[in-house]
């Protein structure tokens, strides 16, 4: 499974808590809305993964015992919230808005659509026009600094050039606008 290590160990978790004797049980519904519970031997091995997975084909990669293959959503009897608290999850970062930014690379980038050197910018050199517009940007920022004086590091403009760079190489000429 292609997944992070702190993925993992939360669906490990997640796996050891319905393997549990007393954990809830999972369950799928048949065309006619009848429940099947599924034995708890089905989240050990290497495909139980698969069984939680939101598409039916998938899911159908398992085979019953009996012969059956589901195709049919899993679901688990117990609340989420109880889930939750029970294998300990913890959100990376509080929720919010947004985190606040601490360079104007939005503004930067703006002022600079209306600078005439990007008219003569040379596009057919990538490496001298991307360092050129770095250079606009970070002249920008060293005249429009916050009050601390901060302004960032050549390595954080690079990847706004690029792209700034990738804009105007795949904008429309002006006889095609």
């Amino acid at each position: 499974m292609n997944a992070s290590d702190e993925t993992k160990e939360t669906l490990e978790k997640f796996f050891s808590y319905i393997q549990r004797e007393g954990g809830p049980k999972a369950y799928y519904r048949d065309r006619k809305g009848n429940k099947h519970y599924l034995d708890r031997r089905y989240s050990f091995g290497k495909l139980r993964v698969l069984l939680l997975s939101e598409f039916g084909a998938f899911r159908s990669l398992c085979l019953l015992p009996g012969g059956k293959r589901i195709s049919e959503a899993i679901m688990i009897e117990a609340d989420p919230d109880e889930v939750i608290k029970e294998i300990d999850i913890k959100p990376k970062r509080a929720g919010g808005p947004g985190r606040k930014v601490k360079y104007a690379y939005i503004e930067a980038v703006f002022d600079l659509r209306a600078d005439p050197r990007l008219e003569r910018l040379d596009l057919n050199d990538e490496v001298a026009a991307i360092h050129s517009i770095t250079d606009w940007l970070d002249e920008w920022f060293d005249s429009a600094a916050n009050v601390s004086g901060e302004i960032p590091k050549r390595s954080l403009l690079a990847p706004y050039a690029k792209k700034i760079y990738d804009h105007l190489q795949n904008r429309p000429s002006i006889e095609g606008r």
